[in-house]
């Protein structure tokens, strides 16, 4: 069947943030107590492991799971009114009913030209339908960005396209009179973009030696104070990605099984053609395992 996309942060990605938080919870006090242990130092400064490094022990288990998170070998399909002979092309326009869209995808999934896994797989199909061209690039813009593909956002550039083609037939602009002031960086000349790299190699011997008149205390308060930044901007960049996966575009559907089992479960599932003249849709096809990342960001 299928269902609406409804985009989530994978449990796997979830659960390998979940075992990083309590070193980076505990970083920003630490840092503020070494902060506070070093301006009370004078002279010799003894070595010693950081409180944190007993709750960093689980490191390389989430390297593990980070590396099977984005194992991720699949082949990709993508079917779509631009590209030929599936689309209906009307002069400047190509056009494509969500009945053929089906048909083609399914005539794929049939070629024996096609190097498609012979035993049991996964795949993750997805769909989108539209009535005219700005439907089409809006639904397929606000999945590609949670979830870009190349092929998709080809597909959303040329919707785009002949969007602006078809609006700018009944919209004429009026050109500027005169031409306008534009900033220009002094380095895309040539000539001083390599005065500034010859002259950097020359600064940079100076800069080397002027390092060494920093004491190894200002050193160690500078890496203090870049620790502290970098673990403030991990977590905020971590919220922020989070913060993407919301709502959802298109409709997706899980299938698995051999390809000509999943072909026949395809083709039994239809797709309805009501007023859409657009569609798109396309699959991933590998080990079942692969596909989980897929199914859990599309939320299926």
């Amino acid at each position: 069947m299928w269902k609406s996309v409804n985009f989530k942060v994978p449990a796997a990605a979830a659960a390998i943030n979940q075992g990083a938080d309590p070193v980076l919870a505990a970083v920003a006090g630490e840092m503020s107590a070494a902060g506070s242990r070093l301006s009370g130092v004078a002279g010799f400064i003894p070595v010693t492991p950081s409180i944190i490094s007993g709750s960093a022990g689980n490191a390389q288990g989430l390297i593990s799971q980070l590396n099977e998170l984005l194992n991720v070998s699949s082949k990709f399909l993508c079917a779509h009114p631009y590209v030929h002979p599936l689309g209906d092309k009307r002069g400047d326009y190509t056009y494509l009913s969500p009945s053929g869209c089906l048909d083609g995808m399914l005539a794929k999934l049939a070629d024996p030209s096609d190097d498609l896994p012979e035993t049991v797989s996964g795949s993750v199909f997805l769909k989108f339908t539209a009535y005219d061209h700005a439907d089409l690039a809006a639904k397929l813009a606000a999945f590609n960005a949670v979830l870009p593909v190349t092929p998709l956002q080809m597909v959303q550039r040329r919707a785009e396209d002949l969007n602006v083609l078809e609006t700018e037939k009944y919209i004429l602009g009026d050109g500027f009179i005169s031409p306008k002031f534009q900033d220009l960086d002094a380095r895309q000349q040539v000539t001083n973009n390599k005065m500034d790299s010859k002259l950097a190699r020359m600064v940079a011997v100076s800069h080397g030696y002027d390092c060494q008149n920093k004491r190894p205390e200002t050193l160690l308060s500078e890496l203090i104070t870049k620790k502290q930044k970098a673990t403030e901007e991990a977590g905020a960049a971590w919220e922020r990605f989070c913060s993407l996966f919301s709502g959802g575009s298109g409709q997706a559907a899980y299938l698995n099984g051999s390809v000509r089992d999943i072909r026949l479960e395809l083709a039994n599932m239809g797709t309805s053609d009501g007023t859409h003249v657009l569609s798109v849709i396309c699959c991933w096809i590998g080990e079942a395992e692969a596909m989980t990342v897929f199914r859990e960001v599309l939320g299926i």
